[in-house]
């Protein structure tokens, strides 16, 4: 997985591999950065995700694609034990993005600087 931030974007890029495994319907995912309301790190929390459109499904140890929850759109590409990037998107078709990249408090901290609220890891 690639991550790249420009100005006013963070621009995600899965590899081949990835997006034959997550089945995205995006080759790239652009995010205005006005769209991100919260990012986080830490392990996310994988209860209670259901109905995957497309995508792959280990429950409790790798989810890789969009799933639902009752308040809206999730994409993952993430082992839910592992630290990860979780933005929480506004006016956006997903509502939150559980990515497994490396150094996710790295990536945290260059949003951060960007301008983005960065709240404390969840427990």
């Amino acid at each position: 997985m690639e991550l790249s931030l420009t100005p006013g974007c963070l621009k995600l890029r899965l590899s081949p591999r990835e997006r034959l495994v997550a089945m995205p319907p995006w080759r790239e995912l652009d995010v205005p950065l006005d769209r991100i309301r919260a990012v986080r790190t830490g392990h996310p929390d994988a209860r209670h995700l259901c109905r995957r459109a497309a995508g792959t499904s280990l429950p409790g140890y790798f989810y890789a694609g969009p799933f639902y929850r009752r308040d809206g759109a999730e994409f993952w590409y993430a082992h839910p034990r592992h630290d990860c990037l979780q933005l929480e998107l506004k006016g956006a078709a997903y509502k939150r993005l559980v990515l497994e990249v490396e150094a996710p408090q790295s990536w945290a901290e260059h949003l951060r600087q960007a301008g983005l609220p960065v709240n404390s890891p969840r427990a």
